[in-house]
């Protein structure tokens, strides 16, 4: 069943539409679409109107479906006529594949096709896999060379059928193996650092490197070095480290055994290098100016002695410690006022019960008269020093800190108090907003009272 369909894409904006035809139905839709996205059509008319008015301004509709191939060429000529007598197309052509390179006749196979996009969905190749065939001068499927995995390939003197046969056969993975061929090389003994060639350490033979790196116990990058300069066994290497002069020898000494080097002590005591690097220092004396910078601490609570940096201001031993200390109280007695009080163990050094106690022995307790209220009340010494401590809160601040000046209600005739900037402007002639409303209005106005 043919399942050739005509559409177009329509901007209800201004009822511009492009009209084309497909056998992929919503699928062509989903290619439009996209391709308008990413800035990529091949109309630049419908491209230019996209990027202008955006997505939300196209949809997608079907005028004609289930066309037979003969008739679907005609047919979208017949609707771009239609639609170019009373509305506007952004087609640039009159439809059918006219001056298209996919209109062009088009021999594959022995088969004349009246296009290349009949050619394509015959012969189920791509419309740009089957365009660089042709432009490769290919005109069958025989003419196009074989892929490189199914060509024959000699590795190693023996003959076999793909690439794909000779990587299952050798282990070496076909890409690895394709440009291994690419370079030139037919055997394994031309490659460099082959991890899949039989490996023979210590008098065994092991199927891999990585096998023999493993049963060697190092990794498979020292054991391709060891074999690069020609040891087999690991009694060659440690007679080759041995002989080799050291350009700064360490001695270690752990547990009463001395080690000559990182790589014996690490592989008797299981300790990282950075953990030996450490030791060995300690044991040079280079760990002197970072002594000098510890100091003793002690427990609060369970009163154990411990080393730790200046800088540590921790004062438990522990996270056990610390957990117990909070949640046990001890009871202390003021030495001002003799009041107890219980604290947690870690302030039982607190010699004060309050702030009160600790200015009175201090002799920090300074008692000052507001200028503004004259309330008594406490004031640190630095703000006698630069010249505060007048006023007792914000609010007598503001009042005290302004020279008011007694003025008379226009109103009611009652006396209240005015800034002088007011008093300036003419603004400060009532005492309330009920006096104001009332000489503006001729009746008081209605005050909320909170």
């Amino acid at each position: 069943m043919d399942k050739n369909i005509i559409y177009r894409i329509v901007n209800f904006l201004d009822g511009k539409s492009y009209i084309g035809m497909t056998r992929r139905g919503l699928r062509r839709k989903t290619e439009h679409f996209h391709q308008l996205e990413i800035d990529k059509h091949h109309n630049a008319h419908l491209q230019n109107a996209y990027n202008k008015y955006g997505k939300q301004s196209f949809y997608f509709e079907i005028l004609e479906d289930n066309i037979l191939d003969s008739e679907v060429h005609d047919r979208e000529i017949y609707w771009i006529k239609q639609f170019k007598e009373t509305h506007y197309l952004y087609n640039i052509t009159d439809g059918g594949d006219a001056g298209g390179l996919v209109s062009v006749v088009t021999v594959w196979n022995g088969i004349e096709y009246p296009s290349m996009a009949a050619c394509s969905e015959e012969s189920g190749i791509c419309m740009p896999t089957l365009r660089k065939y042709l432009d490769a001068g290919y005109q069958c499927e025989d003419d196009i060379p074989p892929h490189s995995r199914h060509r024959v390939t000699i590795w190693d003197g023996i003959e076999y059928e793909n690439i794909m046969a000779a990587s299952k056969s050798t282990g070496i993975h076909y890409s690895m193996l394709t440009r291994h061929i690419n370079q030139g090389h037919d055997s394994s003994d031309q490659i460099s650092y082959n991890r899949r060639k039989i490996t023979i350490w210590n008098g065994v033979e092991y199927p891999s490197v990585r096998s023999a790196a493993n049963a060697a116990n190092v990794n498979v990058n020292s054991m391709l070095a060891y074999l690069d300069r020609g040891f087999a066994s690991d009694q060659e290497v440690n007679n080759y480290y041995a002989k080799r002069p050291q350009s700064n020898p360490i001695s270690l000494v752990i547990d009463g055994v001395e080690y000559h080097s990182m790589a014996a002590a690490r592989k008797a005591t299981g300790f990282p290098n950075s953990r030996l690097k450490k030791i060995s220092e300690e044991q040079r004396g280079r760990f002197k100016v970072k002594l000098q910078r510890t100091a003793e601490y002690e427990c609060a609570y369970c009163h154990k002695k411990w080393i730790g940096k200046k800088s540590d201001k921790s004062k438990y031993c522990s996270m056990a410690c610390m957990g117990k200390a909070r949640n046990t109280r001890v009871e202390i007695t003021c030495e001002v006022c003799g009041k107890k009080r219980v604290v947690k163990i870690g302030q039982q050094d607190a010699k004060y019960c309050s702030q009160k106690c600790y200015r009175k022995a201090t002799k920090q307790d300074n008692q000052n008269i507001c200028q503004n209220c004259g309330i008594s009340f406490h004031a640190v010494p630095s703000a006698h020093k630069f010249g505060r401590g007048k006023f007792c809160s914000i609010k007598c601040r503001t009042e005290g800190s302004q020279n008011k000046v007694q003025r008379f209600c226009e109103v009611c005739g009652k006396s209240f108090l005015a800034v002088p900037s007011k008093v300036k402007i003419g603004s400060a002639k009532y005492c309330s907003y009920a006096c104001m409303g009332k000489a503006r209005t001729g009746k008081p106005r209605n005050v909320r009272l909170d």
